[in-house]
């Protein structure tokens, strides 16, 4: 079971280096994933949660705060073109109208 700082690559080329807890991500963290796109920041029990940076395969990019693995809390999502898209809060993974 990993525990503390390391490096894991899987078999497709995607990658986590950072930091682990009873054998998940856990901590401060990167992970590259096999078809573009990183992900760079806080993790909890496995998933993105805190504050993070995603960078999908087709250019979109969030940054701000996360839950169980989704956008959640106070963030910014640009679409792939690079135009804004949302400023604000995030719930569950979806933008919040004002």
């Amino acid at each position: 079971e990993r525990h503390g700082e390391g490096y894991l690559v899987f078999s497709d080329g995607s990658y986590y280096r950072g930091s682990f807890q009873r054998g998940l991500f856990h901590g401060k963290g990167v992970s590259k994933f096999a078809q573009g796109g990183h992900y760079n920041g806080n993790w909890k029990r496995g998933k993105y949660d805190g504050y993070g940076i995603c960078v999908w395969p087709d250019g979109r990019v969030y940054r701000g705060e996360w839950k169980r693995g989704k956008t959640h809390g106070k963030g910014v999502e640009y679409r792939a073109d690079g135009s804004l898209r949302h400023v604000g809060e995030f719930a569950n993974d979806q933008p919040v109208r004002d």
